[in-house]
């Protein structure tokens, strides 16, 4: 019931942009979710989960907060910090 519900939130979807006096005609949109949608944000959790559980040593650390994600690394040297992130 609610992947059927989330399937159907997310189908033909479609946006018109509006610039000054001049409007574009409608386009589908092919992924996303709505903006504000308080629904979006639980999603999103399932959706982003795994790449928190990239970093794996003591010297590696990720955070997520609703949209947004950071990794940090320490380390003796940039290039050795560097390393590890890539």
């Amino acid at each position: 019931m609610y992947v059927s519900f989330i399937e159907n939130m997310l189908t033909n979807c479609r946006m018109k942009l509006k610039f000054d006096d001049y409007m574009f005609d409608w386009f589908p949109l092919d992924n996303g979710i709505g903006q504000g949608d308080l629904l979006s944000m639980v999603l999103y959790l399932f959706y982003n989960a795994d790449i928190l559980e990239i970093p794996k040593g003591k010297c590696e650390l990720g955070l997520g907060y609703m949209d947004d994600v950071a990794f940090v690394v320490t380390a003796p040297s940039f290039a050795k910090a560097h390393n590890r992130l890539d």
